[in-house]
């Protein structure tokens, strides 16, 4: 009996962990080539100068990256640009709003979580249908932390930056390098289900092969 239950125990736990294991989505900008478009995030210029929905990859480079001031990318993820020029100036009168846009499906309990740097600056993140949050000043040499809450539905959501691009004649690109993931935690029911699940069967196996003893004994 006991080692019928160590064993379904043992498979439960290595399910469970494959569960963990497997439930992370990565959701950070520049999953491509460097100089090629980004396949998964969108950018529309709300209000300022440069082209809307281009999205370029630009894997850092310090000869040629703009000014050669902005941080090399986070570990996961590449800075991500409206257009092919990744130093290309706008806005050079009105400050720009340029919002960056990736869908993904989330489970119950799902955390998007992340870390992100920014030029200018990110006046707010929005994660639809759930909700806003207002980081402050953003930087385009140090990330900057975020989280929302674990996901109560499941279904399909829209993760959005909006970056403030600052009026300036010369010298302004607009970028945001985005490292996220949405890492889905089982709900505390369906741990439950899961284990007893694996016990009842660990059960079921005791007695089929305690009535297979019996029987042999009698007619022993």
């Amino acid at each position: 009996m006991l080692k019928i239950l160590q064993v379904a125990a043992f498979a439960a736990a290595m399910t469970l962990g494959s569960v963990a294991a497997n439930a992370a989505l990565v959701i950070s900008t520049g999953q491509g080539a460097g100089g090629t478009v980004d396949p998964n995030w969108t950018i529309t210029a709300s209000t300022g100068t440069a082209g809307a929905g281009d999205t370029w990859i630009h894997t850092y480079n310090p000869a040629n990256f703009p000014f050669n001031y902005y941080a090399p990318p986070l570990p996961t993820s590449q800075w991500i640009t409206p257009t092919a020029n990744a130093a290309e100036t706008f806005d050079p009168t009105f400050n720009g709003f340029y919002t960056y846009t990736v869908s993904f499906f989330a489970n119950i309990g799902s955390i998007v979580a992340g870390q992100y740097m920014s030029d200018n600056t990110v006046t707010h993140i929005d994660l639809q249908p759930v909700g806003s949050q207002l980081p402050g000043m953003g930087s385009f040499t140090s990330p900057s932390s975020f989280a929302f809450s674990p996901i109560v539905q499941a279904g399909l959501y829209t993760l959005s930056f909006t970056v403030e691009n600052f009026a300036q004649n010369g010298g302004n690109p607009s970028a945001l390098d985005v490292a996220a993931t949405v890492s889905g935690v089982p709900e505390p029911s369906t741990w439950a289900m899961m284990i007893l699940g694996f016990l009842g069967l660990g059960f079921m196996g005791y007695r089929k092969s305690s009535k297979t003893g019996g029987a042999s004994f009698r007619l022993a």
